[in-house]
């Protein structure tokens, strides 16, 4: 192999791994960012829920 050749080669192969482990960063931090936004939601909804729940033994109204 030439002089060149290896350095592409080189080149290449370090543009490789520099967007691989750019783009698996960037997965994981999405999906962390993913889960957090669900347990938030979920937990919002969990407070609505025993709002509705509360406010219908409170009213009279049993809820089945």
């Amino acid at each position: 192999m030439k002089k060149e050749q290896i350095i592409s080669f080189v080149l290449a192969a370090a543009i490789s791994i520099t967007t691989g482990m750019v783009s698996g960063t960037v997965t994981v931090t999405t999906l962390k960012n993913d889960v957090n936004w669900i347990k938030t939601r979920l937990s919002d909804h969990e407070m609505r829920i025993r709002d509705l729940e509360q406010r219908s033994l409170v009213g009279g109204n049993k809820l089945s």
